[in-house]
């Protein structure tokens, strides 16, 4: 399997359910927009007993754009974004790092020390 090189960047809870709900509200399709708005529905409908606050989601959209995972884009006064890459290759990258981390950067033998952990 052909090595990714990445630069390791640091997600902490919300940004991870951020980035599942903007791939989800936009089908894992790089080039679709969603809004604050949108991504907090999406938040609410996974964790109902959880308050979303527009600024918080807003700050953590800018946070991933900073991070490289998001692009934001202005429509008139308002602003949207979008994923920067699939959720698919997202998870390359993240398995990259871990494969960097435990295993001198062997995917294959990090896929097989998972592998062994579900089974």
């Amino acid at each position: 399997m052909k090595k990714v090189k990445v630069k390791k960047v640091k997600f902490g809870e919300l940004e991870n359910n951020v980035m599942e709900s903007v791939w989800e509200l936009s089908n894992d399709d790089k080039s679709s927009l969603v809004d604050v708005r949108s991504i907090i529905q999406s938040l609410k409908t996974k964790n109902p007993n959880r308050e979303y606050v527009y600024t918080t989601i807003h700050t953590t959209c800018l946070r991933l754009c900073r991070k490289k995972r998001l692009d934001k884009v202005q429509i008139k006064n308002k602003y949207y974004y979008k994923a920067v890459e699939t959720r698919d290759m997202a998870l390359l990258k993240d398995l990259q790092i871990l494969a960097d981390k435990y295993f001198q950067g062997n995917i294959e033998e990090t896929l097989s020390a998972l592998r062994k952990l579900i089974c």
